[in-house]
C-alpha cells in the first residue's frame, strides 16, 4: 500500500522491454491520458448538465515513443499486429520520517496496437526527432509493487486502486 510518509519526487531513469529485449536510444515516453468515456446527462430534476462518465469506458489512449533517429525498434510497434511491452522506471522518493531518499519501481505493462508514425527530419548534425505513436488497448500501472490501475478494453476489465468497476458489468453480460 501506500506510504504517506513519502514524498515523489523525480523519475530517475526508465527501461522499456518488448519481446525479451530491452530498449536502447529512446528519448522519452509519452505515456496515455486516461480519460473516461461520458455522455451529457441533462433534463427534470437536473439544473443544467452534468458529463457522467461510462462505468469502466475510456476514449482512446494514445502512447508516443521519442527516439532521436530511426530505428528498427520505432519500426517494431508498426508491425500490423498487437505489441506488447513494459516500461520499468525508478522514481525517487523522500521519506519525511527519516529524510531518506530512495527509489521505488513504476512498472507500466501495455498491449498496443500500431497507430502513427512521424519520421522527424534529416538535419546535419542533427538527430531525426522520429515519432511512434501507438494505441493502447490494454494497460497496467503498479507502483511499488501495488497495483494502482489495469484497464483491459477488450475484456471489460477496469481496476482501480483494487476496485474492479467493470466486475458487474461483466456479470451482466454473463461473461463472469
Amino acid at each position: 500500500m501506500f506510504d504517506y510518509n513519502e514524498v515523489p519526487a523525480q523519475l530517475i531513469n526508465f527501461e522499456v522491454y518488448a519481446s525479451g529485449n530491452r530498449f536502447l536510444g529512446i528519448a522519452s515516453l509519452d505515456l496515455a491520458e486516461l480519460k473516461n468515456k461520458t455522455y451529457t446527462l441533462s433534463g427534470a430534476g437536473i439544473a443544467g448538465e452534468v458529463e457522467m462518465p461510462t462505468i469502466g469506458f475510456f476514449e482512446s489512449f494514445t502512447s508516443t515513443f521519442n527516439w532521436h533517429n530511426i530505428t528498427q525498434e520505432g519500426f517494431m510497434f508498426m508491425r500490423q499486429r498487437g505489441t506488447d511491452f513494459i516500461v520499468y522506471g525508478a522514481a525517487e522518493m523522500y521519506s519525511i520520517k527519516d529524510g531518506q531518499i530512495k527509489p521505488r519501481q513504476i512498472k507500466i505493462e501495455m498491449r498496443t496496437l500500431p497507430k502513427n508514425m512521424n519520421l522527424g527530419s534529416f538535419k546535419p548534425a542533427e538527430g531525426t526527432e522520429t515519432k511512434t505513436g501507438v494505441e493502447v488497448v490494454y494497460i497496467k500501472i503498479t507502483v511499488g509493487g501495488y497495483v494502482v490501475a489495469e484497464i483491459d478494453k477488450f475484456n471489460y476489465k477496469c481496476v482501480i486502486n483494487g476496485v474492479d468497476y467493470m466486475a458487474d458489468v461483466r456479470t451482466a453480460l454473463n461473461r463472469g
